[in-house]
């Protein structure tokens, strides 16, 4: 039997660094909004016993380092034995650096619908461990308002948007990102009750309609004087009426904020100097 499984990711209305925690983690507040699907996996049970899982990686983009939906599939079996081995095939269209936590909803799929079939992980600390997004993408909620490392998570709701996305052609590695921000920041870091009424303002405006422009991001200044496109495509959105523009995570997808019934047009534009434009 094949179980056809459906990926999600998450863009960040808001990113602010809040300080350095003592085990070397940056402390966080952030919106997430689920997007997507955006990637898709074929789930078979693999007959025998003590055989492992294996999986079947299908990329489009390059990919490299291990891989989570093989970690949360470990996760689900230290709780349930008798969770079954499976072969996984993958369908990977979103590269790393991209800010959309595409492969955090990898393994946020298979713990989602491992629960749907009786076998939760029932340890928040447990699923933090695959990666602070995974938390936010395993649950059911469109929205939530992350702190800490992003796993101090409440959900929050907002009417439905079109989120125009550029997946860019650049990388932005999250390691490498932070280690920027602390040598320009010099740990001069958002106040968290300062980013708390920050995020209370743009979700009450977001909610009734009315346009915010950028949206905060700490790693939003390095990422638009190294790329110019930035621009270009905030002025697109804008031109077309967008209620907010800004980029994801630490980098470097692109995301433009509509009403839903928002029919888009998007001119003869460049796109290959900037990357890929989604709609979801």
């Amino acid at each position: 039997m094949e179980h056809v499984v459906a990926s999600w990711g998450k863009v960040n209305l808001s990113l602010r660094v809040t300080g350095r925690r003592e085990d070397g983690y940056h402390a966080l507040h952030s919106l997430f909004l689920r997007v997507g699907p955006l990637e898709a996996m074929r789930l078979r049970i693999r007959s025998g016993a003590g055989r492992g899982d294996l999986l079947h990686l299908r990329s489009e983009v390059p990919i490299s380092g291990e891989n989570l939906v093989l970690r949360a599939l470990a996760l689900v079996r230290q709780y349930h034995k008798a969770f079954p081995f499976f072969e996984v095939e993958l369908q990977k269209q979103i590269p790393p650096g991209s800010g959309l936590g595409a492969g955090s909803g990898n393994a946020a799929a298979i713990l989602s619908w491992a629960r749907q079939q009786g076998f939760p992980v029932p340890d928040v600390s447990a699923v933090a461990s695959l990666g602070a997004d995974v938390p936010f993408l395993a649950s059911s909620w469109p929205g939530g308002r992350g702190e800490g490392i992003g796993d101090d998570l409440s959900p929050f709701s907002l009417p439905a948007l079109r989120v125009a996305l550029v997946v860019p052609r650049w990388s932005c590695a999250t390691g490498l990102a932070f280690a920027a921000l602390d040598r320009t920041r010099g740990g001069d870091w958002s106040p968290l009750e300062e980013a708390r009424r920050e995020s209370d303002r743009l979700l009450e405006n977001l909610a009734a309609g009315k346009r915010v422009g950028l949206l905060p991001n700490d790693f939003g200044p390095d990422l638009w004087a190294a790329h110019g496109e930035y621009k270009d495509f905030f002025d697109l959105a804008e031109e077309q009426g967008a209620l907010g523009w800004g980029i994801s995570g630490s980098g470097g997808a692109a995301l433009a904020l509509f009403p839903r019934d928002k029919a888009l047009r998007w001119p003869d534009f460049s796109w290959a100097r900037m990357g890929t434009i989604l709609e979801v």
